[in-house]
């Protein structure tokens, strides 16, 4: 089976590409497109202890945050992303 951290770094650059489309006019405030919330009291110290693991200080970089973000999403939710991908032709 395929290592799991190869599949996050294939399907990080994708993920964040989707995140800088242009978001539609009515949802104009243009934040980044994150799936977590990482201020929640449930993912904070899970945030806090990835954050301390790979030796930040201050925020990550966009890719990094979307690789945390990837680690925390299941195999399957891993895998039924990198097959939508490979169905648009991007993977």
């Amino acid at each position: 089976m395929e290592d799991r951290k190869e599949r996050i770094e294939r399907l990080a650059p994708l993920v964040l590409e989707d995140r800088r489309q242009p978001v539609p006019d009515e949802w104009s405030h243009q934040i980044p497109w994150y799936f977590i919330n990482v201020n929640h009291p449930a993912i904070n110290p899970i945030y806090g202890a990835w954050m301390a693991k790979q030796g930040h200080r201050t925020a990550p970089s966009d890719m990094e945050r979307t690789r945390f973000e990837l680690s925390l999403l299941s195999n399957g939710a891993l895998k039924y992303m990198e097959e939508r991908y490979k169905r648009e032709g991007r993977l």
